[in-house]
């Protein structure tokens, strides 16, 4: 196992996702590989962590805006 899956595998959705993918119907004939397995679980799992850590942001409110046309301070007592 490559050390960034080895890194993976203790996270707590590795196993269920583990579950879900061996419950699915392959296109192909052959069974999954399991490099591919653990390809397609890595994956999952970071765009699990981008979806969570999108949802805890909040926007920046810009003091100073540059445009096109100049320079705009947002707020002018600063």
């Amino acid at each position: 196992m490559a050390p960034i899956y080895a890194e993976a595998h203790p996270n707590p959705l590795w196993a269920p996702l583990v579950t879900v993918l061996a419950a699915q119907k392959l296109s192909g004939k052959a069974p999954l590989v399991p490099a591919l397995r653990d390809y397609i679980l890595l994956i999952t799992i970071l765009v699990a962590f981008l979806e969570v850590s999108s949802q805890q942001l909040s926007p920046i409110q810009a003091t100073v805006v540059m445009g096109l046309s100049g320079i705009t301070r947002i707020n002018p007592d600063i």
